[in-house]
């Protein structure tokens, strides 16, 4: 290495085989030749050189020499590297240089490569700085190993996935296989001591370009992974924010290879499987289906805006993968799926007894006034449903599928899009169904999106029923049986109401989530009576405010409260 003068793993000399060219030797195996002496010239260093090469063969002897150009003012350096790069210096730069790693130059032979390293098509090692979970394995020092060495005995080993000079000199080699991860340093790092240059195994093409353009939308919080679900991330701003880019390998294998046993069901996106990556853990993997209305838009959505929020009642994302045409996203698994599978399932809605459906409510809630309040973003879901709603084992809702969502500025509270979600239809007499969500009538009418727009989702997710009950006074028979030993009357019809009042068919007549969270947790607040809500389609002039509504609940007198309430 530069900083060890002991012997490498490269030699430079004459072929013996034809002593009319150099060549470069790596362990006594061929490395490059120079092409034969032309005039007394070597061929490959006559442009921009600072040395004049003469060749001298005779029935006698053979030999060649060089010596310095009488213009040369500066000596010049003529070195091989213990990268095994023949480099030709004029003062401190370079005039020319001879490589096989960086770019294949003229005369480098083609060597045997190990069986396993042929499968990695787009694969290459990119070198970066940081530091490793793990020790990986180490070779002896009596091996007087190179990096190119040490790159060799990776590309050897089926499993390697990263390699790195196990000493400061240079020398030595140290290996690692799947399952660990590497954390990138910036600057300003304190941790030198065990800061390394470290070579890493990954993808490069159409699918890398595809990541690079992610990676700087997120800012920073990720880096392109191993072949296998390796790690890798930067520390931003003084956070360890990280997020795993999976190579299409570690997917394939952790998920069977896309088996049906696999699938846990479609949507939009396109089909989810479980996993279960080397390391144990549990995953979900969205693929983005070919036959998808959805792309690399929505995909690149979704992952930066989970990956810039964070709450206990949004689904965690872990990391994603790009491979050419495959795009997928992958989350923490939920083994109790989503709200759907118990609430429309005549076998499964028993499984939920009604502290646990309040429980979800008001999760619900409160992961929507985050997204719409308290975030870094202003954020209107645009997508909410019940299957978008995943439970984890401890039935903690979660709301996921953020590839609809719309961010607004801080001071927003409206705007209007040319791109309505999904497919406008009427199939119930009180919500609008789409494919992707239920939709409110100024979103599906005008394109107006507020976050009223998910007030209105929020509202149907409570109901899923009908208005005319209610109106007759028979909001108890909206309580679906299977509660009665289970359920507090006056709790469920208070979620009745409010849910009622979040499907009104004007925006300006819909609560706030903050207004939401209030009425669900405070039965002291008087709620006001519910309008007929959204149950049919027409086109109405939009009141112009539609952001922050404050609830009054005193009568026109401003003396006495009339309440609605169902018998």
């Amino acid at each position: 290495s530069d900083n060890s003068p002991a012997s490498g793993s490269f030699s430079l000399g004459l072929d013996p085989s034809d002593s009319t060219q150099w060549a470069i030797r790596w362990r006594g195996e061929v490395y490059w030749k120079s092409g034969s002496f032309q005039h007394g010239f070597l061929e490959v260093f006559l442009s921009n050189s600072s040395y004049d090469f003469f060749y001298v063969s005779n029935e006698n002897e053979t030999y060649f020499n060089y010596t310095v150009k009488k213009a040369v003012t500066i000596f010049p350096r003529l070195k091989l590297n213990s990268e095994g790069e023949l480099v030709s210096y004029k003062a401190d730069s370079v005039a020319s240089q001879v490589s096989c790693t960086k770019n294949m130059s003229i005369g480098c032979m083609k060597l045997n490569v190990p069986e396993c390293s042929r499968s990695l098509g787009n694969n290459v090692f990119q070198q970066h700085v940081g530091y490793m979970s793990n020790t990986g394995f180490k070779f002896s020092e009596t091996d007087n190993l190179s990096r190119i060495d040490c790159q060799a005995k990776c590309l050897d080993d089926c499993s390697c996935v990263a390699y790195a000079s196990k000493n400061d000199d240079g020398t030595g080699c140290e290996i690692w296989s799947t399952g660990v991860s590497f954390t990138e340093s910036v600057t300003g790092d304190n941790k030198p001591e065990v800061k390394r240059e470290v070579f890493i195994l990954e993808p490069r093409g159409v699918g890398k370009t595809n990541q690079r353009v992610l990676f700087d939308e997120i800012g920073g919080g990720a880096m392109a992974s191993t072949k296998n679900d390796t790690l890798i991330s930067r520390r931003t701003d003084g956070h360890d924010k990280q997020l795993d880019v999976f190579s299409f390998e570690s997917i394939v294998a952790a998920t069977n290879c896309f088996s049906v046993g696999n699938k846990l069901g479609e949507g939009g996106f396109g089909p989810v499987y479980k996993g279960k990556l080397v390391d144990g853990r549990e995953i979900a993997v969205k693929r983005l289906s070919s036959h998808s209305g959805q792309g690399l838009v929505e995909f690149k959505n979704e992952a930066i805006l989970i990956a810039k929020l964070q709450h206990t009642n949004l689904v965690r994302l872990l990391g994603f993968c790009i491979q050419v045409e495959e795009k997928m996203l992958i989350y923490e698994y939920m083994p109790n799926k989503s709200l759907d599978f118990f609430i429309f399932e005549s076998e499964k809605k028993y499984m939920l007894n009604w502290k646990e459906r309040l429980n979800i409510i008001e999760g619900i809630a409160q992961g929507l006034i985050y997204l719409h309040k308290y975030s870094r973003l202003k954020v209107i879901h645009r997508d909410l449903k019940a299957s978008n709603i995943l439970l984890d084992h401890e039935m903690i809702p979660k709301i996921s599928d953020f590839g609809m969502a719309r961010i607004f500025g801080l001071n927003e509270s409206e705007a209007n899009t040319k791109r309505v979600v999904g497919t406008f239809t009427e199939k119930h007499p009180l919500i609008i169904l789409t494919s992707s969500g239920y939709m409110a009538p100024e979103y599906a009418i005008h394109g107006i999106v507020s976050t009223k727009t998910d007030v209105f989702s929020f509202g149907v997710l409570l109901l899923e029923i009908a208005w005319q009950l209610w109106n007759e006074g028979q909001g108890t028979v909206l309580i679906d049986p299977i509660l009665d030993e289970s359920c507090n009357q006056n709790e469920a019809l208070r979620c009745i109401h409010v849910g009622l009042l979040c499907v009104q068919n004007h925006a300006i007549d819909r609560p706030t989530m903050a207004d939401v969270v209030s009425m669900l947790s405070n039965e002291t607040v008087q709620l006001p009576a519910p309008k007929q809500p959204a149950f049919f389609i027409y086109a109405a002039e939009e009141e112009a405010d539609i952001g922050e509504t404050k609830w009054n609940n005193c009568s026109i007198n401003h003396v006495t409260v009339s309440v609605m309430e169902a018998r």
